[in-house]
């Protein structure tokens, strides 16, 4: 499977410079505006960097090489991460983490995180992770390890289709069969991991699943 990072400029976790230090040989690693600073700072190379860089540490403008450098107009239609995981589909990835999708603006996190359905149809699971959570799109089948499990206490499953989604769940605390979370309702938040693999199920419609540990 090929894989990617993303770093993008919302909050980021300290965690992520070790992160980077130690992704397996053959990750496709990208630095989006603030993001890059990220690679700078821990004195790292990204194979690719993106953005417009209007929210970049102006001191670290000149370290970027500028022959792996992607740089956008300030005024366009889509955001640097969205222009970020099109390179991934280019790249033909079939996965990548983004880190720093999320943080104190609502409108940038809730737009990263409904992207997430978009990107999976063109063939690119995209997982958003923080200091807490763990979020991707689900449409047809997930099966959840119990070692990534033990990071997180809560297992949430949020429709985003509006005639909601048919899911079926097993090892969690609350089980589900073939029943239908219908969207703006809170049926399924909040479920619990039993120590084992989670296989989720997804007949119909489109959810996000959310691990959570706080």
């Amino acid at each position: 499977m090929k894989r990617g990072i993303v770093v993008a400029g919302g909050t980021i976790d300290h965690s992520i410079q070790q992160i980077l230090k130690i992704r397996e040989p053959g990750t496709i690693s990208i630095g989006v505006d603030r993001g890059i600073s990220v690679f700078i700072k821990a004195g790292l190379e990204a194979d690719y960097y993106l953005g417009d860089l209007d929210s970049i540490d102006p001191k670290d403008i000149p370290d970027i090489p500028t022959e792996r450098l992607q740089k956008f107009a300030a005024e366009k239609n889509a955001s640097d991460l969205e222009l970020a995981l099109e390179l991934c589909v280019e790249l033909e990835l079939e996965r990548v983490e983004v880190y720093g999708a999320t943080g104190t603006r609502w409108d940038h996190s809730f737009s990263n995180l409904f992207m997430l359905k978009r990107f999976l149809d063109l063939g690119l699971q995209v997982v958003l992770v923080n200091e807490k959570n763990r979020a991707m799109a689900l449409t047809v089948h997930q099966r959840i390890r119990k070692e990534v499990l033990k990071e997180y206490r809560y297992l949430s499953i949020l429709p985003i289709s509006m005639e909601g989604v048919l899911v079926s769940v097993t090892g969690v605390k609350y089980p589900l069969n073939r029943e239908r979370l219908l969207f703006g309702h809170t049926r399924g938040v909040s479920n619990e991991s039993l120590g084992e693999d989670i296989e989720i199920e997804v007949a119909d419609g489109a959810a996000l699943l959310i691990l959570s540990n706080d």
